[in-house]
Order: C-alpha cells, then sequence, then structure tokens
C-alpha cells in the first residue's frame, strides 16, 4: 500500500470527517459570530451591511462544507456511533469563543464542558462489542 493510498484511506474514514466536520462547523459559527458582532450604533454606516452579509455568506459556506462532511461520514457509519463524537463541537466552540472572540468563560462552564467532553468520550469509546472493527 503506497503513502499516498494509506493517507486516502485515513481521510475517509468517518471518524475523521466528524472531526473536520466539527471543525469546520465551528469555524463557522465563529465567523458568522464575529461578522454580527459590531456595534450596533455603526450599523447602517456606508458598507457596513454589505460587511456583515460578506461575513455571513463565508460564515454559512464553512458550515455548509461542515455538513457536507456529516453527510458524508453518516453514510458510512452508524449515526449512533457518529454522533456524540461531533458533539465535541460543543468544546470546540467554547475554546474558539473564548480566545478569539474574547467571550470569558466562568469556571462552571468549565466545569461542565469538562463533564460533557468525559461523557463524549465514554459514548464514542462504547462497549467492547460496538468498537469499530
Amino acid at each position: 500500500m503506497t503513502a499516498i493510498t494509506r493517507m486516502r484511506t485515513a481521510l475517509t474514514r468517518p471518524e475523521l470527517m466528524v472531526i473536520a466536520s466539527a471543525l469546520f462547523a465551528t469555524a463557522g459559527q465563529v465567523i458568522l459570530k464575529y461578522s454580527l458582532h459590531r456595534d450596533p450604533a455603526s450599523f447602517g454606516a456606508h458598507g457596513q451591511e454589505l460587511t456583515v452579509l460578506r461575513g455571513v455568506l463565508i460564515g454559512l459556506s464553512v458550515y455548509g462544507i461542515g455538513t457536507v462532511l456529516w453527510l458524508l461520514a453518516v453514510s458510512k457509519r452508524e449515526i449512533s456511533y457518529l454522533y456524540p463524537l461531533a458533539s465535541i463541537s460543543y468544546l470546540l466552540v467554547v475554546l474558539s469563543a473564548h480566545f478569539f472572540l474574547n467571550e470569558p468563560i466562568h469556571a462552571d462552564r468549565w466545569v461542565g464542558i469538562g463533564l460533557m467532553t468525559l461523557g463524549i468520550g465514554l459514548l464514542t469509546y462504547g462497549a467492547p462489542e460496538e468498537r469499530p472493527q
């Protein structure tokens, strides 16, 4: 098996598609929020609506790529296995909001996110008979 074949095979694994889908969905959400996060007093100023519209369209396009990857993944594997893995986007959105949008994240939210991440890991790992072969 050549390196290119191995890479192609790895990239078509549903789990990797779901992770890529979560990354694109997160990026799309952050772009949408950033585009809409404008000074309301300046909205209506010349060109402001066009800037917002452009950002929204870019955000929706990036989010759409994530959706296509999700559909490809679900077509190859059980949704009950993949869906918990897709919830990693919760963690990614919070981290992105904190680091890119400077949103404050309080301790209780971090605890909740930690518990959710632990639960997602347990659901994705599953019982031995449910593990991928």
